[in-house]
């Protein structure tokens, strides 16, 4: 061994330093000496792993100048002796105050000498690694450990310099402050100059060094005890004590005996069930370099001769065949081992396995963890043991455990396997398994009764041996027809941090962490192909990995294995692990080190090695590092430990920042995270170096991490690398996996995407046994929620296991919905995975059979009962022999609903009845149901009839009465004829006595409509099939109040503010138009919103009135009730105490300001049919079908105004939606002046949707199908359509990297605002009129940081609901964006925005005068009169109290008639 390779570990004479080290060393390579020695007692290793370590040291490498990162950190030792200081026991103890003390006191005068030196600017800090003893305790010897940065192209560390320094700074190493050194004490690095006289060269290792070597025996009077396992309990400190004094009594005696430093206890260990202890101990002393060899013969012998053949040491009795020293021992002298062997006895076990008749197997049994499992353990221990005692092992006998219970017989028996261990002599002859069996069979009267455990007497085995009846033909030798197999399993666990705790298998920490994994283990090999023989899994260790940052975690898995199953698939195993596990990066909570896993120590290498068809999966997770320094942090002493807040609150911001950066680059969509390894202090502390680590997920087809690239973008995002965010770079101090470039002259191509898509399927079926609840409709709710994750996690079991497992990411549900009135419930769900471009197209048919095959017929899925006939896979399903229906067709029984309206005259409508979660409206629903589904019930479709529910109930005849309109659903089949209306209409007036009584309800008998069908009175000439013939028609009424200032309380119908806003407003529309000319035929005007108008000063009404319509009466015309508005309030400008803006009233839509009717357009009604969405609702007013056909007519009026015929496309609208999977007919409208024929209409639309291998409208709905004609009507005036341009400057998006509007920036950027665009129109209440914006461009301005954008935002204007003008979209921007200032990531300039030129830069800030309101007149008065009440009480209080004050006068009256006053004037 070379005196280099030995200067990193000359830190102390102490033993324990250098085995700690070493100890750590054979992980990590070439040793930085840790500042801070572990507690002694645990760290002792043998002097053979000492030196198997110190060899294992090698010197750095020379590296290139971009692989490892220019500055590192090297480190060197410092030994000397102190001559004026005393050394005290506690000072061995690294955690004492007094070693403390004394470590801040030398790291303070090391560093004023070192920074003055070559490596002063560079020095880290110094610690004191030991304090020992020298000349009897009257000196201290001080070993310690400087480190310091170094970069790759400086010098080696000059230890003569630095040896000399120290000599010149302490007067030839006499004195340091106050403390008196010893001069010929000094080491740096191991160097030393010896005095002249001697013949050592000056670069000589110190002629004393330290040798250790072990000394292990076992007491066997000295029974062990659970707290001698740990180091800091107070038994195992007197153990040590006790047994330290006898080991140096002894040895003080020997050769090495003046030399001796001391002996510690390393372990106590458990030996023959605890009854005796085993000793492990390590002594040191010092050895000259001249000194021979250590003698371990002669050692051992000395320990013979002092205790008297190694029978006696004190009060201690011993094993004599126990003592090893150094791993020397001499066995018994009949033996022909050599001197140098191992013990000769060793431990042998074998398996008792047998099956307990009167034992019932419970659930818990299963857990060794349990209360029942220990007990029973207990039990069945001693009576093995009773038995096993008086067999011929029975003196060598150590244990018997229980491995297993399981179940036999469906639970109503338990099997027990059950191990146990004897010590075996090398000379003993082998296992008699044949002589135990017999053993056991005699002792437990032929196998039938165990104490009090009757016992299978066929159910015997010993280690695999049974004795078959004679009936069977089994030899007596023949293995049972099952066994068990073990396997290992190992990984390393990267967010678990390793705690000593853990070393220890009764400690909490070690049983919760093994509960866990346990657990985890178990439910992935559950799904593997050894899952129904699983027997359990249990850790055996844990292990620190990387500094104890990481945890290894070693473990062992069991199963049943029959005589004929083939051998352990580990290969397979390992594979199950690495799908199971994201490529082995991510078990649940933790994160996993990909590389680590070993299935019974097969192991897959990286892709660049040969490995065979095992090799890593598609998507593998790398990493990289990102190093610089900031130079406006000052560096804390905090910072340097992990779980510190401070060094928390940094990795939390520069790990948002990473991240910020990483994803706007090449391996942003598959960035994982990025996480702080280390703070280091740079420049003194006064900046900061960062250490980061970065992970993504990188598909086994994608280019290798390319650094240079990801370095650029760090460059580019900041500034030159010198500003990231509020830090402060160094702009020459980043490194990215350690490249880093000095010029910037170099270029890298880029790097390709992944090609990896994703790819999405519908799963539909029903479950039997999950009664459907209202909650359920709502995705928001917990049960929503508890249900979507029990059947997210049952599809993706399933569907792990299929061919798509391996890339599945995960399935959701997306509606859950009633059947069977509820009694069942559908479910409705959606799985994505990713998919390769030459992956072959998704087989439906397969995973259609993979859920049949998983789930028994479909008919159970863990705890649920499952409809087998139910079943859809992307529309696919499998119909009943019987039926005729291709494999391929729809299902043979689809849902029918039809509508039922009528009228009750004697349930006077209330304002909850409007809100469908209200009690009122519930009880009402429920009560209706029932009526309705009682008459149903009894018609043609009563045996299919799944329910009805209610969709509205309206205020009818000022809400004297209630409209009903309500949605009643079948079950109808393919060959079932249409829907007989008819019929269902006079099964209703023949129950109700004519549609007049329905139990306690009076109805109108004119009311009833079956799917729109009537019958009017006879007396008409209309048809049975024509409508009612006075029906009700509404119309909008909207316009702007100018003294009514906006609140926000109005946007809640349910507010006080808008219910009596709602009052006012009512009663004086219902004023005005009960003079015109639907006067007499008026029913009620109702609010239906308010709104803010600009910026909340005025408050926009949007009301909708009803009148009753005859048939015969002509069309409803806004401009006479638009007219009639204007005469009744002064043209538009008093409406009772509200003043009006003369231009915002619209009647239906109509101003005079607008076209009354639309242009001629050119129409084309399109048809298509949507395979990967289903409807599931298809009553038109419900939610599930207005939001569905609302994003379809917004994907498609996006479509057409991102083609090529934009400029003369208007809108389409969804006139219908069918089942079908979904059926969609739309009209699309054209401008006449373009010529837009249907060929060019047919041509674009198939060119927008066209994808690689199908059609798809925008990226939800897939479509086939496709069909086009023309029409000839006109489109409705609600088509009309309003574009608004939509102007702003966004403020932290630099238009610097958008100049090329090619650049894959710019395209990404401009449909991020796009999508910011939508999302904000679309949740404002603009939305059901809302049909999409498209960014036009970005511009830039005078700064350089922002950016302007054009953008187009079109509006479809319904002419009967509400008025549509730029005010209106202006006040929606503002309020749904933070006064203008932020959307979404986006911040803006607030005065920036600009809609169709409004505001105008003429426009004047100041608000119009206002009138008081009411309420602020009637405070005015009442204060007035309170004050003159006031004022008029203090008069007269005022009043009383003078003249009180007055009467305080008295006057007397003396006997001459004289009066004179109180003031004693009479005595004067």
């Amino acid at each position: 061994m070379s005196m280099t390779s030995l200067g990193t570990f000359r830190t102390s004479t102490s033993p324990t330093n250098i085995i700690s080290t070493s100890t750590s060393e054979t992980r990590r390579g070439p040793v930085t000496p840790t500042p801070s020695p572990s507690p002694e007692g645990n760290l002792f290793t043998s002097e053979a792993n000492i030196a198997s370590t110190l060899l294992s040291t090698t010197p750095v490498e020379t590296v290139s100048p971009t692989s490892k990162p220019p500055v590192t950190t090297e480190c060197f030792t410092l030994n000397f002796t102190t001559k004026n200081v005393k050394y005290e026991p506690p000072m061995s103890d690294p955690k004492s105050k007094l070693f403390s003390a004394t470590e801040r006191v030398f790291r303070k005068l090391f560093g004023e000498i070192l920074k003055t030196s070559k490596i002063g600017p560079h020095l880290i800090n110094c610690n004191l690694s030991t304090l020992r003893p020298v000349n009897q305790g009257k000196s201290i010897g001080v070993d310690s450990v400087c480190c310091y940065r170094k970069t790759a192209n400086a010098p080696p560390f000059d230890r003569v310099n630095i040896y000399r320094k120290f000599i010149n700074e302490t007067n030839g190493f006499t004195k340091m402050r106050n403390y008196k050194l010893d001069p010929n004490s000094l080491f740096v690095n191991d160097y030393h100059e010896a005095p002249p006289q001697t013949t050592l060269s000056p670069t000589s290792k110190p002629p004393v060094t330290t040798e250790c070597f072990t000394v292990n025996f076992t007491t066997t009077n000295l029974i062990y005890r659970s707290e001698m396992a740990d180091p800091t309990s107070k038994i195992f400190s007197k153990t040590q004590q006790l047994f330290i004094n006898m080991l140096g009594q002894i040895l003080n005696t020997s050769k090495i005996g003046p030399d001796l430093i001391n002996c510690s206890l390393s372990t106590l260990r458990p030996v023959n069930e605890g009854k005796n202890t085993g000793v492990n101990s390590v002594c040191c002393y010092r050895k000259n370099t001249t000194a021979p060899p250590f003698d371990r013969v002669n050692m051992y012998h000395k320990f013979i001769n002092e205790t008297n053949g190694f029978t006696k040491m004190k009060n201690y009795n011993l094993d004599p065949n126990s003592l090893f020293v150094n791993d020397y021992h001499e066995a018994a002298p009949q033996t022909t081992l050599s001197p140098t062997s191992k013990p000769p006895v060793a431990t042998e076990c074998f398996t008792v396995n047998l099956t307990v008749t009167n034992l019932i197997y419970r659930p818990e049994m299963a857990d060794p963890t349990s209360r029942i499992f220990r007990s029973t353990q207990r039990l069945f221990i001693n009576s093995l043991e009773r038995i096993l005692n008086t067999s011929k092992i029975g003196p060598d006998l150590i244990n018997c455990s229980l491995s297993t219970l399981r179940p036999v017989n469906e639970g109503k028996n338990t099997r027990v396997n059950s191990v146990c261990c004897y010590r075996k002599t090398t000379s003993a002859p082998p296992f008699d398994r044949v002589n135990i069996y017999h053993k056991f069979r005699n002792e437990t009267n032929g196998f039938t009764t165990m104490e009090r455990y009757n016992l299978d007497p066929n159910s015997l085995f010993v280690n695999d041996y049974h004795e078959a009846a004679p009936q069977t033909t089994l030899s007596p030798t023949s293995k049972p027809p099952v066994a068990t197999e073990c396997f290992t399993v190992n990984l390393t666990v990267t967010n678990l941090i390793y705690r000593p705790e853990m070393a220890d298998p009764t400690s909490r920490i070690f049983r919760s962490t093994q509960r866990l994994f346990v657990n985890l283990l178990g439910r992935r090999l559950n799904t593997s192909k050894i899952g129904p023989d699983l027997i359990n899994c249990s850790l055996s260790t844990l292990r620190p990995v990387n500094e104890g940052k990481n945890t290894r975690v070693n473990s062992v898995c069991c199963y049943r294995k029959t005589t004929s199953a083939p051998p352990f698939d580990r290969v397979n195993i390992y594979h199950k692990f690495r799908n199971e596990t994201n490529g082995f990066t991510k078990m649940e909570r933790y994160n996993l080190d990909p590389n680590s896993l070993f299935v019974n120590d097969y192991h897959e290498a990286a892709p660049q090695t040969t490995v065979s068809p095992t090799s890593k999966p598609p998507v593998a997770t790398e990493c990289f590092t990102v190093n610089f320094t900031t130079n406006n942090l000052i560096y804390r002493q905090q910072m340097s430990i992990p779980k510190s807040k401070l060094y928390i609150s940094t990795q939390r911001v520069f790990s948002k920042l990473l991240e910020q950066i990483l994803k706007a680059s090449k391996i942003g969509p598959d960035l994982i995270n990025c996480n702080l390894s280390t703070l280091r202090p740079v420049n003194e502390g006064k900046n900061t170096g960062v250490d980061s680590v970065c992970c993504y997920r990188k598909t086994a087809t994608a280019a290798p991490f390319d650094r240079v690239n990801i370095y650029h973008k760090f460059i580019n995002e900041t500034n030159g690398f010198t500003n990231m965010d509020r830090y402060n770079l160094d702009p020459d101090s980043l490194f990215v996996n350690d490249y880093h470039e000095t010029s910037p002259q170099t270029t890298v191509s880029p790097t390709s995407k992944p090609p990896v898509a994703t790819e999405c399927f519908t799963v539909n079926f029903t479950t039997k046994n999950l009664i459907y609840r209202q909650q359920m409709s709502i995705p928001k709710s917990k049960l929503f929620t508890s249900t979507q994750r029990v059947f997210s996690k049952l599809m993706e079991q399933i569907l792990k296991a299929s061919k798509i497992g391996p890339d599945l990411i995960n399935c959701n549900l997306s509606t859950l919905r009633p059947v069977n009135e509820g009694k069942n419930t559908g479910v409705d769900s959606v799985c994505c995975y990713r998919k390769t471009a030459t992956a072959a197209p998704f087989d439906r048919v397969n995973i259609y059979r993979k859920f049949i095959n998983e789930t028994n017929g479909f008919t159970k899925m863990e705890r649920y009962n499952l409809d087998p006939d139910s079943l859809f896979v992307k529309d696919y399903h499998e119909a009943s022999p019987q039926t005729t229906v291709s494999p391929t067709s729809k299902p043979p029984v689809a849902t029918e609903c039809f509508t039922l309206n009528f009228t009750t005259n004697n349930l006077i409508y209330r304002q909850q009845m409007s809100n469908p979660k209200s009690k009122l409206y519930i009880s009402t629903q429920r009560v209706f149901s029932k009526l309705l589904g009682q008459i149903l019930k009894a018609s043609k479709i009563g045996p299919d009839l799944i329910n009805c529910s209610l969709s509205t109930l309206r205020p009818v005849n000022e809400g004297k009465n209630t409209g009903v309109n309500s949605v009643c659903c079948y079950r109808k089949t393919t060959s079932a004829p249409p829907f007989d209306r008819v019929n269902i209409y006079h099964k209703f007036r023949n129950e109700t006595n004519s549609f007049t009584k329905m139990e306690r309800y009076n109805l109108d008998p004119n009311s009833l409509f079956v799917n729109d069908y009537h019958e009017a009175p006879p007396q008409t000439t209309l048809s049975p099939t024509s409508k009612l013939p006075a029906a009700t028609e509404c119309f909008t009424v909207n316009f702007t109040a100018t003294n009514l200032i906006y609140r926000s309380e109005m946007a809640n119908p349910t507010s006080r503010i808008f219910s009596t806003t709602q009052r006012f407003f009512d009663k004086l529309l219902g004023d005005i138009l009960k003079k015109s000319d639907i006067g007499p035929d008026l029913i009620n005007c109702r609010l239906s919103t308010l709104r803010s108008v600009n910026q909340r000063k005025y408050t926009g009404v949007d009301s909708v009135c009803c009148y009753r319509k005859a048939a015969t009466a002509p069309t409803f015309d806004p401009i006479n009730i638009y007219q009639k508005f204007i005469n009744e309030t002064n043209h538009f400008t008093k409406m009772g105490r509200y003043n009006l803006d003369p231009n915002s009233l619209f009647v239906n839509g109509y101003s005079p300001s607008t076209t009354d009717s639309a242009p001629d357009l050119v129409g084309y009604e399109l048809g298509f049919k949507i395979i990967n969405n289903n409807l599931t609702n298809t009553n038109p007013l419900s939610p599930e079908y207005k939001q569905l056909m609302g994003s379809i007519s917004n994907e498609l009026n996006q479509l057409f105004h991102q083609s090529s015929i934009s400029d003369g496309f208007k809108i389409c609208a969804v006139t219908k939606l069918r089942i079908g999977s979904i059926i969609v007919d739309c009209k699309c409208y054209f401008h006449p002046a373009r010529n837009i024929s249907k060929e060019t209409v047919k041509n674009v639309f198939q060119q927008e949707t066209q994808n690689a291998t199908s059609q798809w409208l925008g990226s939800r709905f897939q479509f086939m199908s496709f069909t086009i004609e023309a029409v000839t009507n006109q489109p409705p005036h609600m088509l009309k359509v309003k574009n608004f341009t939509v102007n702003f400057t966004i403020i932290n998006l630099p238009y610097k990297d958008m100049k090329d509007p090619k650049s894959e920036v710019y395209q990404k950027t401009k449909a991020s605002i796009k999508d910011e665009l939508n999302h904000l129109y679309q949740r404002s209440d603009l939305n059901k009129s809302f049909v999409g914006c498209s960014v036009k461009n970005l511009r830039p301005t005078s700064h350089e940081s922002q950016t302007d954008i054009s953008s187009l935002c079109t509006f479809a204007v319904d002419f009967g609901s509400r008025t549509f003008d730029k005010d209106l979209v202006y006040d929606i921007f503002k309020n749904l964006t933070q006064n203008a200032s932020l959307m979404g990531k986006y911040s803006l300039d607030n005065n920036s925005i600009n809609i169709n030129a409004y505001p105008s830069a003429m426009a004047t800030t100041e608000p119009p005068k206002q009138e008081l309101p009411y309420w602020a007149i009637i405070l005015i008065c009442f204060s007035v009169l309170l004050g003159s009440i006031f004022f008029f009480l203090l008069c007269v209080l005022t009043v009383v109290w003078v003249k009180r004050r007055a009467g305080k006068y008295q006057i007397q009256r003396n006997i001459f008639g004289l009066y004179f006053p109180c003031m004693g004037m009479q005595k004067s």
